[in-house]
């Protein structure tokens, strides 16, 4: 008697990303769900602290080595080509998915050279942009030239994707907006009451770099403290990153010393800190995707201070959720937070009230999760994939 046995080939999907933190933080409930659904999937990032959590969650890790942070060198771009080329040719995954300005052009480039079909995230222009010069040019021309070899290319905020659109560096038919990384609204949920405001308690929760306003908050709240304010300032995130523009812990140590700032060190659970603050501060001039920090405030039903920039003026609806400034304007910043010092507490409650329904309408993960399936599963060899979450 014959008997037939069914070989079942588990698909794979990869993703590359710049660091092993920004896809477990960032992108975690998206990695859990394809794993349920008996994906296999991989992450080629270079190796970080958060190798250990990724693996936890059933991902495969793959170290990148030629990734550098800064920088377009010509020589140390090609291996860093030839290293994806290698990686993906030896996985063979069935679709590869981008993040940040380099995966995005070698990422994109070396599946086309495998025959991998690939999806490109825009997370922010970024550095290389934001920058101008003949960065942003040489930038430009190979965006240009890698984008048009991926199967679409998302943005997380509308400013991107004009920008994309008027300097003609994709067909638009390529192009698609989604909103954001999404949130999980349900692990971002408030457990306890919202703080009195005997002071009213400020933060700053993410990366401490200069371009993200972190100098721009301090001097705001001491402005305040001139005035004769009660109010406390924390700073919550990491020191000495590689970034170029990163605060090293000798100036946040000057500033506690002034008795300026509170720094609460960095964390991988935001949440309690959020919930003893009455408001976020996100001072930005950097250019951001959508900032996960006000997402993640506002889930929390945290109200927040941010800047008239791009992605920012998404998440906060100003005067409602929150309150939007001019970028680099530091007197506005101090005059916007003295008009938050001065709101009753039930006001300041019923600002964070509003802000949860907003990242819940729009922002939530769920959202985010079904824009990833429905374009899985618009692959003709990935439609058996279930496409809901």
């Amino acid at each position: 008697m014959n008997t037939e046995i069914q070989l079942i080939v588990r698909k794979k999907i990869a993703f590359i990303a710049n660091t092993a933190w920004s896809m477990y933080n960032f992108r975690k409930g998206l990695l859990k769900t394809l794993i349920a659904k008996k994906i296999d999937v991989y992450v080629l990032a270079p190796y970080d602290n958060y190798v250990a959590n990724l693996e936890s969650l059933g991902v495969k890790f793959v170290p990148i080595t030629k990734l550098a942070a800064r920088g377009f060198n010509p020589f140390g771009d090609c291996r860093l080509l030839l290293e994806f080329k290698k990686a993906l040719k030896s996985l063979r995954p069935d679709l590869v998915f981008t993040y940040t300005i380099k995966p995005n052009i070698y990422g994109v480039v070396a599946s086309k050279l495998v025959s991998i079909p690939v999806v490109a995230v825009i997370t922010g222009l970024g550095y290389g942009i934001s920058k101008g010069g003949l960065l942003t040019r040489i930038v430009k021309l190979l965006y240009s030239f890698s984008l048009k070899n991926a199967e679409k290319v998302w943005f997380l905020n509308t400013d991107d994707l004009h920008y994309f659109k008027q300097n003609q560096i994709l067909d638009e038919g390529k192009m698609q907006l989604i909103p954001g990384e999404g949130v999980d609204t349900m692990y971002f949920r408030r457990t306890i009451p919202f703080p009195d405001d005997r002071p009213p308690k400020f933060l700053y929760a993410g990366r401490l770099l200069y371009d993200k306003g972190v100098e721009d908050f301090v001097k705001a709240i001491a402005l305040l403290k001139e005035k004769g304010l009660n109010v406390t300032g924390a700073l919550l995130g990491f020191t000495d990153t590689a970034n170029p523009t990163a605060i090293t812990r000798k100036t946040v140590h000057e500033w506690e010393a002034e008795g300026i700032i509170e720094y609460w060190g960095n964390t991988d659970d935001v949440r309690p800190f959020l919930e003893k603050v009455n408001c976020l501060v996100f001072p930005s001039y950097y250019s951001e995707g959508i900032p996960r920090c006000l997402l993640e405030a506002g889930s929390m039903e945290v109200p927040s201070i941010t800047t008239d920039n791009v992605g920012c003026r998404e998440v906060v609806s100003d005067g409602q959720t929150g309150y939007l400034v001019a970028p680099r304007d530091i007197d506005s910043l101090a005059h916007k937070l003295e008009d938050f010092v001065k709101l009753s507490n039930d006001e300041k409650r019923n600002m964070g009230k509003r802000a949860r329904t907003r990242v819940e309408a729009l922002f939530s993960e769920r959202q985010v999760l079904e824009m990833y399936y429905r374009q899985i599963a618009a692959f003709p060899h990935l439609k058996e994939i279930e496409c809901s979450v």
